[in-house]
């Protein structure tokens, strides 16, 4: 019996030297930095709080904007560094980027780069064009509020467009003649129960604009910024009705 434990101890050790293995991994290497995922509650980031990093994999919209239509975008590169040569540049100017070369394009953003060399290095979005691939930088900075004015993540639009999309409302009587869009055609059902059938970009109002219909396919519009319909809260309200 002495012998058999013997032999089956020395086969254990045997099998497990045979099919061990070796770990390998580096015990001082410093924990990832974790980073939360983009749950499309804001565009771009104006808070400490809120990170760059987390748009990566995100896809962006350069909109028309009456500012940009005449000065062109700015920050947009062909490489991750301050005084890069701008992407597309304008006729006017070699710094900026020509308005109708971007406006309405659809951007990947595929990483997140710090500018190399440099004594305060500055990050930059790294974006795939969506129509042809090509490869821009766009820079990354709290202070530049203006410039993402003119972008939008899409998957920020699509919740806030999930937000009254199909919903219904009912209209107050001073917003037909004070704040509809639509002034071609006067509206006779004022009182009806309003469906927000689409939001959409004007490129001449230079501004989103939600649209509503009701059971007698009229259409009536309004400017609309996401966190409220520009103001005509108190004229738009929703409702459960039918």
């Amino acid at each position: 019996m002495k012998t058999k434990i013997l032999i089956l101890f020395a086969l254990l050790i045997n099998l497990k030297f045979a099919s061990g293995q070796i770990l390998i991994e580096s015990v001082e290497t410093a924990e990832p930095i974790k980073v939360s995922s983009y749950d499309s509650a804001f565009n771009f980031p104006t808070e400490k709080n809120q990170s760059f990093q987390q748009l990566v994999g995100q896809d962006i919209m350069v909109l028309p904007t009456k500012k940009n239509s005449y000065k062109g975008y700015k920050d947009f590169y062909m490489k991750p560094r301050e005084g890069a040569k701008a992407y597309k540049p304008a006729d006017f100017d070699e710094y900026s980027s020509d308005y109708n070369e971007l406006k309405g394009k659809v951007f990947e953003i595929i990483d997140l780069e710090k500018e190399k060399n440099a004594t305060n290095p500055n990050a930059y979005f790294k974006l795939k064009r969506k129509d042809n691939s090509d490869i821009v930088y766009l820079k990354c900075d709290f202070t530049f509020l203006n410039l993402y004015k003119s972008l939008i993540v899409l998957g920020y639009y699509i919740k806030q467009e999930n937000k009254i999309l199909n919903k219904r409302y009912t209209i107050a009587e001073s917003f037909f003649e004070q704040d509809n869009l639509i002034k071609h055609k006067a509206i006779e059902h004022t009182d009806d129960v309003w469906t927000c059938v689409d939001i959409v970009y004007d490129d001449l109002l230079f501004s989103f604009v939600a649209k509503f219909r009701n059971m007698h396919g009229e259409l009536v519009a309004c400017k609309y910024n996401f966190d409220s319909y520009s103001g005509l809260d108190y004229k738009i309200k929703e409702t459960m009705s039918k």
